[in-house]
């Protein structure tokens, strides 16, 4: 719907499915940094709080199951932030995992 609201709205309920579940989806981690990242760009990639919060998400749910998606998101806001593939450890890791 993208209204006023609905980005936090969803992000306080995806929290506290996440404070809830055993063992949630490493998708669930992805939707919560889908929801900063778009905070993120709605701020003209200036609130940099929410690319890094962005960031977090999207590493742990690479971190639990390496995906195309999750590799894709977590790799273009580590470079956003500076980092650059000649230079970040994490950036190797990720371009290395076969699993895409």
């Amino acid at each position: 719907r993208n209204s006023p609201g609905d980005r936090e709205q969803a992000l306080r309920v995806m929290l506290q499915v996440l404070q809830t579940s055993e063992h949630p989806a490493p998708d669930m981690f992805c939707l919560c940094g889908r929801i900063y990242k778009d905070i993120f760009l709605d701020s003209d990639c200036k609130d940099t709080v929410n690319r890094d919060n962005a960031i977090q998400w999207y590493r742990k749910g690479f971190e639990l199951q390496p995906t195309l998606y999750s590799g894709i998101n977590l790799a273009v806001l580590l470079i956003v932030a500076g980092q650059q593939f000649e230079s970040s450890i994490e950036l190797r890791k990720i371009g290395d995992v076969k699993t895409f």
